[in-house]
């Protein structure tokens, strides 16, 4: 019984011997798998730390600069209040100035309005001005210088037929004096016109047997000449020459007379600017002259005439044309053969001119 309990005892102790290595065995396992797993967190742990560690380092190097940055930016503020303090000060200035500014230039806006209106009507003036220098420039070419051609016919007692020029021209110089400083409705002007020289030339060529003292048909049945012209008339031709001397049909003799002719013209004008430089004149001239005749054989007769001009002209600055209408008459003592005497005698012969002119005008 006792050798029984004793190895009962020793049993149970071998068994709770084995029972405890077992469990040691166990527990060891579990503390070995405990110490793995304490390991891995120490190792997380331990790389957890680290991380923090950096974090912190980063942390403190960033505060460092926020601090450096903070200090800096407190010098900075400071700086940029005490710049904002002066700025604020200067902009007060320069906003006063800006008001002053501002009142100047509204006083100079009204000074520039007021200059406006002087210079606008400064311009007005001086375009008036101008106009007026160019109306003045147009009105004053009052001088004058024509070249004309003339158609003038002749009626002469000494011949029956009317005589026609184998040529005719002249030459005029003048002059117009206005009678008004400004023109009537700014384009009508009256005026008096002076030709200080009226020179002009023609030639006629006529039968000699066109001559009313010319052997004809006719006669005068009293055989006195006088002075009166009425003896002269076609149908009164005076006998008295040979026909074989002057046979015009046979010989082709010809009677060639050349009218000289000086004076002057003056008389009333009317001048008209309707547009630009275009001038149009209308005029009527009394013309007192001075007439020589003058024959082939340089014989000549001379004689107080008096002639009218009425004409028209028109005119573009410098350069004119114009139309002339001149009629007159001149008397000379000329030798017309009498019939009683058998020889020549002086008798007045009538010469009555009228014809048309065309000239070519410059007026400067």
């Amino acid at each position: 019984m006792k050798n029984k309990l004793i190895l009962f005892l020793v049993l149970l102790f071998c068994s709770s011997e084995h029972i405890t290595t077992h469990a040691q065995m166990m527990q060891s396992a579990a503390l070995q798998t405990e110490e793995v797993v304490l390991l891995d967190s120490i190792e997380s742990l331990t790389h957890a730390l680290d991380s923090v560690k950096s974090l912190q380092q980063k942390l403190n190097s960033d505060y460092v600069k926020i601090k450096e940055q903070v200090t800096n930016s407190g010098t900075l503020v400071d700086s940029l209040l005490e710049v904002n303090a002066l700025q604020s000060s200067e902009l007060y200035a320069l906003q006063l100035t800006n008001d002053s500014l501002n009142a100047r230039i509204q006083a100079l806006m009204a000074e520039r309005e007021v200059l406006i209106g002087y210079v606008d009507s400064l311009m007005a003036l001086q375009e008036h001005k101008q106009q007026e220098f160019v109306d003045m420039k147009r009105w004053a070419r009052t001088s004058w210088f024509n070249l004309s051609y003339s158609l003038q016919k002749m009626n002469s007692d000494l011949y029956r037929t009317e005589l026609q020029p184998d040529y005719a021209f002249g030459v005029t110089f003048g002059r117009t004096y206005y009678l008004h400083k400004k023109p009537l409705a700014n384009m009508i002007r009256f005026a008096l016109n002076w030709s200080y020289l009226d020179l002009n030339m023609a030639q006629y060529s006529i039968p000699y047997s066109d001559r009313i003292d010319e052997d004809g048909s006719s006669s005068i049945t009293d055989g006195v000449y006088g002075n009166s012209s009425e003896i002269y008339k076609v149908g009164n031709r005076i006998p008295g020459f040979i026909e074989d001397i002057y046979d015009d049909d046979e010989e082709g003799n010809t009677d060639s007379q050349y009218k000289i002719e000086a004076g002057m013209q003056f008389g009333p004008s009317i001048w008209v600017n309707p547009i630009g430089d275009l001038m149009i004149q209308a005029y009527f001239h009394y013309s007192p002259t001075f007439s020589i005749l003058l024959d082939d054989e340089l014989s000549y007769y001379s004689s107080y005439a008096s002639f009218f001009n009425s004409g028209v002209t028109l005119s573009y600055k410098v350069i004119g044309f114009g139309l002339e209408a001149r009629w007159g008459s001149s008397t000379f003592s000329q030798e017309v053969y009498n019939e009683e005497l058998g020889d020549y005698e002086s008798q007045n012969m009538k010469w009555r001119t009228k014809g048309m002119r065309v000239f070519l005008s410059f007026r400067f």
